[in-house]
């Protein structure tokens, strides 16, 4: 069976700053046969001219990252998607990292199971050496887990990187400890953390809904409910910009109000304005 590829998915807005030291950075994951793809939501900067001699594509797509990044893969050619913010950078040998610990898909789609395995937050605790939870049950009331027709018989088809959030506020590090172990116990991923999935099992869950924020978490449910996440202890790093300039206090709490507002069925084109961020109206 031949290496797979991944396709690195760099959703982009106004991101000059950094771009180019980013893009640099993944040369030699292309030089490895890899490729990289930005999906631009309509820069206002230079950073679609800094692209386009750095990645194997360049687009521009409707504004919004789920938006951009399923533009990004509908372009894509490798077997693994990795989903990279511009102000993350990836561990070195991230690719290696990756590919050692998914399990290919070989069985493929079957239309038999009404029940995919649902997320034990125990495998995912012994993985970091921590004591075992008691598993939680599956969660009957998805309609998604409890009506999916794809079944892949193998277990860690998708996964993220633990991440370091780069900054000198001294709290970070803790900040980025906290986005790690929720993560391992609820096996929901942040756009981060890098979250990385085979190719045909994103499209079986029908990729990233298209909504205004929140859609790593949405995605995250989805995929949870056909294989646990691979939980990785490299590290991507992260920048620490926002933490720092609206303050670590708030900034958490902030955060935990838009995810329970999510939970009980906000608009997320409201938690979006609420997160300062405009969506684009096409």
């Amino acid at each position: 069976m031949p290496i797979p590829r991944l396709s690195i998915i760099v959703p982009t807005l106004n991101e000059a700053e950094g771009i180019a030291n980013l893009l640099v950075s993944l040369m030699p994951l292309r030089q490895r046969g890899h490729e990289v793809i930005v999906a631009d939501g309509g820069s206002i900067d230079n950073t679609v001219e800094l692209s386009c001699p750095l990645a194997d594509v360049v687009i521009k797509a409707p504004r919004g990252r789920a938006a951009q990044m399923n533009a990004g893969v509908a372009l894509a050619s490798g077997d693994v998607l990795l989903f990279l913010h511009a102000d993350t950078r990836l561990p070195p040998q991230a690719d290696e990292l990756i590919l050692k610990h998914l399990t290919h898909p070989a069985c493929g789609f079957t239309h038999l199971t009404l029940d995919p395995p649902h997320y034990d937050p125990a495998q995912a605790m012994r993985q970091d050496g921590l004591i075992n939870p008691e598993p939680q049950k599956p969660d009957k009331s998805n309609e998604f887990a409890s009506t999916l027709e794809a079944h892949f018989c193998q277990e860690y088809l998708w996964g993220r990187f633990d991440v370091t959030i780069e900054g000198k506020h001294p709290f970070l590090p803790v900040v980025a400890w906290l986005m790690n172990h929720r993560s391992r116990l609820t096996g929901i991923a942040t756009g981060d953390q890098a979250m990385f999935v085979y190719r045909e099992v994103f499209e079986a869950v029908g990729g990233f809904p298209n909504i205004a924020l929140m859609e790593d978490i949405a995605l995250s449910k989805k995929l949870k409910a056909i294989s646990s996440p691979m939980c990785l202890k490299a590290r991507v790093t992260t920048s620490g910009r926002r933490w720092e300039k609206h303050g670590i206090l708030r900034t958490i709490l902030k955060m935990w109000r838009l995810r329970l507002a999510y939970f009980f069925g906000v608009d997320p084109i409201r938690l979006a304005k609420a997160y300062g961020y405009e969506p684009h109206n096409d």
